[in-house]
C-alpha cells in the first residue's frame, strides 16, 4: 500500500498546502504583471482611463483579481471592464478563455463589460448616463 493511502488527511493536507502555494505564485506573477501593464497601458485603455476620469467614475486600472488582470475594476458597480483587441475575436481559443474567465467572475458576482477597440471612440463621445448604461451591457 501507498503512503497516501495509509494517511488520506496528511494527502489532503499536502494537496491544499501545495495549491496555497501555486496561488501565491499566481498571484505574485499577477501583482507584478498589473503594475507593468499600468506603467505602459495601450493607447484605447488610456483613452478609456481618460473617459472614466472624465466623468469622475472611480476604476481601479490593471487590477489583479483572482489569478487574472482585470483592465478597469468599477467597485462602485462591482463590475469589470475590458477593452478588446482584434485578438479577442481573431482567436476561437482567446475567445473561450475571455468566456470562461467572464463566466468564473459573474459566478463571484461580478459581471465583466468587454469593449471593442472599435468601439472606444463612440464610448467617448457619450454622457455619463449613457456610459453607465453601455457599462452594465454585458457586452
Amino acid at each position: 500500500m501507498s503512503w497516501w493511502l495509509d494517511d488520506p488527511e496528511e494527502l489532503k493536507r499536502g494537496v491544499l498546502e501545495s495549491l496555497e502555494r501555486d496561488e501565491k505564485r499566481i498571484d505574485d506573477f499577477c501583482v507584478k504583471r498589473a503594475a507593468e501593464r499600468r506603467a505602459n497601458p495601450g493607447p484605447y485603455e488610456l483613452r478609456m482611463a481618460a473617459v472614466f476620469a472624465r466623468h469622475e467614475i472611480p476604476v481601479e486600472q490593471e487590477k489583479p483579481m483572482d489569478g487574472s488582470i482585470a483592465d478597469f475594476f468599477l467597485p462602485v458597480m462591482n463590475r469589470i471592464v475590458e477593452i478588446d483587441g482584434g485578438h479577442h475575436y481573431a482567436n476561437s481559443e482567446q475567445r473561450q478563455r475571455d468566456r470562461e474567465r467572464d463566466a468564473r467572475f459573474l459566478r463571484k458576482g461580478i459581471p465583466t463589460t468587454r469593449i471593442p477597440n472599435s468601439e472606444v471612440d463612440s464610448v467617448e463621445r457619450l454622457s455619463k448616463e449613457a456610459l453607465l448604461r453601455r457599462l452594465k451591457q454585458n457586452a
